[in-house]
């Protein structure tokens, strides 16, 4: 609830989370503040070590923290193919990218991260 209040209270323009329980919880406060365009930044699949129900739920985690979001970064390209077929479920208006890539991929797609940064947000400086 506090990060909620505290996404409602700033409005901002762009959010960007990352680990499994801040971006379950950070991409879940920013869509339901409406915040234009969020990304989550998946650095890595803690739940491949994992068995049983915690990995049940860590899989779950990172599937709606990536529906959350309107772009997901992935830490490399071997990572974005392990978690593209089984963890992230490519939708449409969701793009999934290497962070290697995300730059250039960013400007040449039609993203809300994008239409934010072309706005000569405060937020534009990250997406050059």
């Amino acid at each position: 609830m506090r990060l909620w209040r505290l996404l409602y209270r700033l409005k901002p323009e762009m959010t960007e989370f990352s680990t499994p329980k801040a971006g379950l919880l950070g991409s879940i406060a920013a869509m339901l503040c409406g915040v234009p365009a969020r990304v989550y930044f998946l650095r890595g699949l803690k739940l491949e070590t994992c068995t049983g129900v915690k990995r049940r739920i860590l899989l779950v985690a990172e599937r709606l923290a990536a529906a959350c979001s309107h772009v997901v970064l992935c830490n490399s390209d071997s990572l974005r193919n392990q978690a593209l077929p089984w963890v992230l479920r490519p939708r449409p208006g969701c793009a999934c990218w290497a962070a290697e890539a995300a730059t250039e991929l960013m400007w040449s797609a039609s993203t809300p991260v994008r239409a934010v940064c072309e706005r000569g947000s405060v937020f534009r400086q990250m997406c050059l």
